[in-house]
């Protein structure tokens, strides 16, 4: 009998994250991606807020600590690479 079976629609949301998680990783130890780029921020949000979505119902404090973290984190680098386009495309303009 499948364990995956026996899971319930919380349990398969923080899969989902773990999931979005490891694939972000694996990107980005190929080279496929990098933390330059806003997917990036939105693949970690995405994956942070699924598995604090799943902690709502099967609570663990220090899983939670750790998603808000990279909630949080997520957020201020995706903040930060916006103001770094804006930067850089007012820089390119100017040099025109």
């Amino acid at each position: 009998m499948s364990h995956f079976s026996s899971l319930d629609g919380w349990e398969m949301v923080g899969l989902l994250g773990a999931a979005i998680y490891c694939t972000t990783y694996m990107l980005i130890a190929f080279d496929v991606l990098t933390s330059k780029t806003t997917c990036y921020y939105t693949l970690q949000f995405s994956a942070a807020s699924f598995v604090a979505l799943s902690l709502t119902v099967h609570f663990n404090v220090a899983a939670l600590t750790i998603q808000l973290f990279f909630m949080i984190v997520s957020i201020i680098g995706f903040a930060n690479h916006l103001k770094g386009q804006t930067v850089t495309a007012a820089k390119s303009s100017e040099a025109v």
